[in-house]
């Protein structure tokens, strides 16, 4: 169920750009924000909002946490 409502917000956003503003968006940010809002709400219960929202706050701590150097992300995650 969760799963079907997020394809047809996909599907709406597809429509709208495609067809209304005549113009296509950038393929990769979609699937990425689609598959945010999909784990998301299916295996953690949250609603990021990620497909409607430009900006949301998960998106960007999600691209700081990806974009650390291995060594940045070993201090924080054996910090005492």
């Amino acid at each position: 169920m969760l799963i079907n409502k997020k394809c047809l917000i996909l599907k709406s956003i597809f429509f709208t750009f495609l067809f209304i503003f005549k113009i296509f968006m950038n393929p990769n940010r979609v699937s990425q924000q689609f598959t945010l809002d999909t784990i998301g709400s299916c295996l953690f219960g949250i609603e990021t909002n990620s497909l409607q929202n430009e900006n949301p706050t998960l998106v960007k701590h999600l691209k700081q946490l990806f974009s650390m150097s291995l060594a940045s992300l070993m201090v924080i995650v054996f910090r005492k």
